[in-house]
Parts: structure tokens; sequence; C-alpha cells
């Protein structure tokens, strides 16, 4: 994990975040009234992330890896922050 600090600009331009604060982050799209759809950076294993609200405490993440696709591991430890959010996954696409 990261300790990258992650800036509060929620843009479309990517913010440098850990893998712990874009769980987080996601957890509050998929709870909140926040905007759709949040672009992140994340350093803890060199991707973006791009979350969409698909539904109530529902997402859709897009991961793309700087140097080529994030490893399985590093997509499992996504998928296991999401589901011990209480979060469903409508989707994941890696590339």
């Amino acid at each position: 994990w990261s300790s990258d600090v992650c800036s509060s600009d929620l843009a479309s331009r990517p913010t440098p975040c850990s893998m712990a604060e874009v769980i987080d982050r996601i957890s509050v799209i998929a709870k909140g009234a926040q905007p759709p759809t949040l672009h992140l950076s994340l350093h803890a294993f060199a991707a973006s992330v791009e979350v969409e609200k698909t539904g109530p405490n529902e997402v859709a993440l897009k991961l793309k890896g700087w140097n080529g696709p994030p490893s399985a591991q590093d997509v499992a430890r996504v998928r296991e922050g999401i589901h011990q959010r209480g979060l469903r996954l409508s989707s994941l696409t890696v590339g």
C-alpha cells in the first residue's frame, strides 16, 4: 500500500492516491451523491482508475496500467476492498 497523498480534487484529471484511499473514494461515490465518475491515479501499482456509479452501492471500474495491465494480485486487492465495503462491481475492465 502506498503512502501517497490523495488530493480532494474531483475533476476529471488523475490525482495520486494510495489503494486504501481509492477504495474509500469508490465507497463514497457508490453510497453518496458524489459526481457519477471519478478518475484517480493509483501509485500503489502504477495505474489509473476510472470509477463510475452504476446503481445504489454499485460501481463499474476501469483499471489501466501505466506500463501494461496491473497484476492479478493487485486487481484482486481492489476487488476485495470493494466487497469489504459492501459494494458491488457491475463491471471491471483491466488493461
